[in-house]
């Protein structure tokens, strides 16, 4: 098996609906999966309701050690369209920074949690956006 240390985290595209279908079959194979979700307001026939929404819909983090030569399986796996690559060098790695601050983020079940950086009344300023 291999060390902690050599897995690396990558991006598969996910097929339309096909969350469920790809984690079960990754888990089958013995590939970690992780999906940022967080809590959102929709409104649907005059009601808001409160739901779990993906933070990069489509998408699914992968975990797996470069060494490991039945990566390309993913491209086949029930759910997954491909993994994300660049060129013709296999898939690209997901920057460890970026997936350890996900992770810290989220609950056990990958739930996103609101800052706390941030208190009632403080000032921000709007750098982009709708406002």
């Amino acid at each position: 098996m291999t060390d902690n240390d050599d897995l690396k985290w990558y991006v598969a595209q996910l097929k339309p609906n096909g969350f469920d279908r790809a984690v079960a079959n990754l888990a089958r194979q013995g590939f970690a999966s992780f999906m940022p979700v967080q809590n959102r307001t929709v409104r649907h026939a005059r009601q808001l309701k409160n739901v779990l929404r993906p933070v990069f819909p489509g998408y699914l983090f992968v975990q797996f050690g470069a060494e490991r030569s039945d990566w390309r399986k993913i491209n086949s796996t029930s759910g997954i369209t491909k993994l994300i690559s660049f060129g013709q060098a296999g898939p690209a790695a997901v920057p460890q920074d970026l997936v350890d601050g996900l992770l810290t983020r989220c609950d056990g079940q990958g739930v996103m949690q609101p800052l706390d950086d941030l208190q009632e009344g403080e000032r921000v300023k709007l750098l982009s956006g709708a406002f």
